[in-house]
């Protein structure tokens, strides 16, 4: 049973979104990167006896959250409802039709297309995204404020690694206007477990984009992969995890040295593992988001000219803004079958919803906490061997990591991308 913040964090589930800090009402704690784990974690300037268990541990997404319960308060509308996919009004496969958008996408630009629509037509006034920083700690993520399409641009990319997205409530709260928040699955579901505590944040953010999402590995990772590539991480300039079309690519630059690593090959390159919560959490498709958006990993559209977004709406006010952008010239716009949707993100749905119990129940037995979900997964156990394989290996694979020779084996084996 997980109790409180402090046990979240011990049992390896934070995921470092900030929740804790920003809607926890305490000024003594704030998110610091913690070098053994390469995640930001939630740290006390001093000692308080009572965080760790009130407001602050309410928000928190890494102890899990009542999905399928929470999904049909929001969406009570939603013409479509199933445990793989939640609930949803209408799906499409759909591109910016903005040139500029998609040049740096990583795959129709849609999530950027709908930021910059509800901008340009002042139905938010803001939008929280995340950009990339550099300083001798390396590239890491940090969250801001957007107001025009430059600054959106700025944010484009996925960002496979911890974002303490919530790390400044600050900047939210004096911010003079509405927001939209684009961000991970789990993030937005603290924002929707702060919703519920707070009526007022309903107002200041009405609306969020959230990405498909199969997990990142933390900080580790990243440091790795960049010397790996010959560099320097504090001698980074410019890093985006992937970009520039589809599949796209990571990008390391210093300088004038540049290296491109194919995505996503590079997960290949180091033995860090992913993030223990990634593993353990049930939502493929940013199932409480008014907007969800992932690549259309379809075989029509993989092998058409051009990039392609699958883009679901969860409510009619969300098919609507779509149907405007669609009027506008903004966006192209395909229907999409849920069966093709499911096939498009058909490992990534597997792992979280079909393996989920079965892996679940196996950290338990190995004395590892996992966090508490409704039904947005399957709760019948079959294949518990295979999880027990898939453990042992990203056992040995971290292990090797840590002892310097994970690059030797993977040659070896054929597991290091070549070039």
């Amino acid at each position: 049973m997980i109790s409180s913040v402090d046990d979240v964090v011990r049992s390896r589930l934070c995921i470092s979104c900030g929740a804790c800090v920003a809607f926890g009402c305490e000024e003594s704690v704030f998110m610091s990167e913690d070098e053994n784990t390469g995640m930001y974690l939630p740290t006390l300037r001093r000692s308080i006896n009572t965080w760790g268990t009130g407001k602050e541990f309410s928000v928190c997404p890494g102890k899990g959250y009542p999905i399928e319960g929470m999904g049909k308060h929001l969406f009570p509308n939603a013409l479509n409802s199933n445990v793989d996919l939640g609930q949803w009004d209408s799906a499409f496969v759909s591109r910016s039709l903005n040139d500029s958008i998609l040049e740096n996408a990583s795959s129709g630009g849609v999530m950027t297309a709908i930021a910059e629509y509800l901008l340009n037509e002042n139905i938010v006034q803001g939008v929280v995204v995340t950009k990339m920083q550099y300083s001798c700690n390396g590239p890491r993520p940090e969250s801001f404020i957007a107001t025009n399409l430059d600054e959106l641009k700025e944010a484009q990319g996925s960002k496979y690694c911890p974002v303490p997205l919530f790390g400044d409530v600050s900047q939210l709260e004096s911010f003079p206007g509405k927001l939209l928040l684009i961000g991970t699955p789990c993030q937005i579901a603290a924002l929707r477990l702060a919703q519920r505590n707070d009526s007022r944040l309903v107002d200041k953010i009405p609306f969020t984009i959230g990405n498909f999402c199969g997990g990142y590995r933390d900080f580790r990772e990243t440091d790795k992969i960049i010397s790996r590539a010959g560099m320097n991480k504090n001698e980074v300039d410019f890093f985006r995890y992937r970009g520039g079309g589809q599949p796209g690519t990571m990008v390391i630059r210093s300088g004038l040295k540049q290296k491109k690593l194919d995505y996503p090959g590079y997960a290949r390159m180091t033995g860090v593992i992913k993030h223990r919560r990634c593993r353990l959490c049930v939502d493929a498709t940013a199932e409480l988001a008014d907007f969800s958006c992932g690549d259309a990993w379809i075989p029509e559209y993989l092998n058409s000219s051009g990039s392609w977004s699958i883009v679901m709406a969860r409510s009619p006010l969300a098919k609507n803004i779509l149907m405007s952008m669609k009027e506008h010239g903004r966006i192209e716009l395909r229907d999409v079958s849920e069966e093709d949707i499911k096939l498009s993100q058909k490992g990534n749905l597997t792992s979280k919803k079909n393996r989920q119990a079965c892996r679940i129940g196996l950290y338990r037995l190995l004395g590892m906490k996992a966090p508490e979900f409704d039904g947005g997964y399957y709760h019948k156990c079959e294949g518990f061997l295979f999880e027990v394989k898939v453990h042992i290996s990203h056992t040995i694979f971290s292990f090797l990591e840590k002892i310097g020779l994970y690059k030797q084996l993977a040659q070896l084996i054929g597991r290091y991308p070549k070039g």
